[in-house]
């Protein structure tokens, strides 16, 4: 049987009490703001992809169980069909050296960018934010220049 924790007290000054508060402050404007986008989001994903989500639930219930009700789902044959035009012509980042930098140097990064998405699996990871991009609105890739 797992014990109970007892409550740690947590040692901060007043300074990193602000910081955090002004954080969860704008946080919560951040997801106020964003609300409806997400809503839609959710919707448009639901429409898409999942199958008897295209009748909206009063048609469902004013036509009863009885009753077949066909869908035909052009929307996501549609969105297939640009995620699949994308994933053919992959979007990458491009090295390029400055002015008179070193031509060999850029085509080391760029090998170890290539290497790095290689052993990530990075393909579908692109595959799946293009899905999110392309059916609900939302979706993003970064490329970081900063090593961690």
């Amino acid at each position: 049987m797992a014990r109970k924790r007892e409550p740690v007290e947590r040692k901060g000054s007043e300074e990193d009490r602000a910081i955090v508060t002004e954080l969860r402050e704008r946080y919560t404007k951040c997801v106020e703001h964003d609300r409806d986008n997400r809503k839609k989001y959710r919707e448009n994903m639901r429409f898409t992809l999942v199958a008897g989500e295209q009748w909206d639930e009063q048609t469902k219930k004013d036509r009863g169980k009885d009753r077949v009700m066909y869908e035909f789902n052009e929307v996501r044959i549609k969105c297939k069909a640009v995620v699949n035009q994308i994933r053919s012509n992959r979007p990458s980042a491009k090295i390029s050296p400055a002015e008179d930098g070193d031509v060999s140097l850029a085509e080391a990064m760029k090998g170890l960018i290539d290497q790095i998405q290689n052993a990530c699996d990075a393909d579908s990871v692109m595959d799946y934010a293009t899905e999110h991009q392309v059916i609900g609105g939302m979706g993003a890739e970064r490329y970081r220049t900063r090593f961690l």
